[in-house]
């Protein structure tokens, strides 16, 4: 029987489909994921100025805004419905916010006018004050540890006085006032940012004229000096990892951005992660042990591993916003990032970032 003989069009339709096999096997013809990070961030148009501290509460982003004017208010975020409402509007500009899960109560305090809270169990009966004892309006900052609140004041006209205020956060009454300078052995010049150790307990509370870190008992006493970033513009401190970690803003003594120590250590020392330093650094959010996130106020969010001060800061693509400047707070809620972006004056923006992927 006569061969058939495979003529030349069919013999290169053949070989162009091998060529076409044999590279589809290699990933040549299959499709590119797109890296999540070329994803841009969602920016959300929040309608009025001052947004700043962010709360995840029973599925919600809580922001709270300061209007300039000392009253501030408080809005929700639905991630499911991407609405923005407005829960109402208290008596103080929101500087910090905390939710006590025992009373359901979120505490809120502002440098203006004082510290209040709401029963979000009765909504209805609106924001009540805690009333204030002495020692000036609180204040600056708050933390929750346990069934405490503990604010924080700084009255910045002389004689400069800086209060700590303890708070039942059943009962929204303040239980205890400390005079933070009686007995200081070295100038506490504006101790406005305060947290709690949740492993001790203790308190910390950073001057923000100096960089110095002070340290006391869950009661207020003994109120004692520990370390020092060194550095105007210290901020925030946060607890993960058994380190404290402490931020420094706008400052030109080359110290800025992301700071830690042992706070289990008598002789603590901070130590300075040194590729930060030119991060104005505002807010942190930890993903966990390897993996943190701060705000830079002049532009963008940046990615770091916090186990190490040798770390490289990584700033992740379409945070830095239109205006250039502004960012604030930041949590890290079902893989997403939330950032609040305060423009002063002009409207604020709630900003979207995914890192689920």
């Amino acid at each position: 029987m006569k061969k058939r003989q495979l003529s030349y069009s069919g013999f290169l339709w053949l070989s162009v489909c091998m060529i076409i096999i044999t590279f589809s096997g290699c990933g040549l013809f299959e499709k590119e994921e797109k890296p999540y990070d070329d994803e841009p961030p969602v920016l959300i148009d929040l309608g009025s100025g001052g947004a700043t501290p962010l709360l995840a509460l029973d599925g919600n982003i809580l922001i709270g805004f300061n209007s300039y004017a000392g009253t501030g208010s408080l809005a929700s975020y639905d991630p499911e419905t991407g609405l923005v409402s407005s829960t109402g509007v208290v008596g103080t500009d929101i500087a910090a916010m905390a939710y006590h899960a025992g009373s359901k109560r979120i505490y809120v305090t502002g440098s203006t006018t004082g510290t209040a809270y709401i029963d979000t169990s009765l909504p209805e009966n609106g924001w009540s004050a805690v009333p204030v004892t002495g020692g000036g309006a609180p204040g600056a900052d708050l933390a929750l540890h346990g069934d405490k609140v503990y604010v924080v004041n700084t009255t910045w006209m002389e004689p400069i006085e800086n209060t700590l205020f303890i708070i039942d956060a059943v009962t929204g009454i303040i239980t205890s006032t400390v005079d933070l300078n009686d007995g200081a052995p070295t100038d506490r010049d504006g101790l406005s940012k305060i947290g709690v150790d949740p492993a001790s307990g203790f308190l910390y509370i950073t001057d923000t004229s100096d960089g110095d870190i002070f340290t006391c008992g869950p009661d207020g006493s003994n109120i004692v000096f520990l370390t020092t970033t060194a550095a105007g513009s210290t901020g925030d401190i946060y607890f993960d990892g058994g380190y404290a970690y402490v931020l420094v803003g706008l400052t030109s003594s080359g110290s800025m951005g992301v700071h830690r120590f042992d706070p289990e250590s008598p002789a603590a020392v901070t130590s300075h992660f040194s590729q930060s330093a030119s991060i104005s650094a505002q807010y942190m959010a930890f993903a966990d042990e390897h993996m943190a996130y701060v705000t830079h106020y002049n532009g963008g969010v940046y990615s770091f591993d916090p186990s190490t001060p040798d770390s490289g800061f990584t700033i992740l693509k379409g945070t830095v916003p239109l205006t250039a400047t502004g960012l604030q707070d930041i949590i890290l809620e079902n893989g997403i990032l939330y950032v609040t972006i305060n423009n002063y004056m002009k409207n604020s923006y709630l900003m979207l970032a995914d890192q689920s992927r």
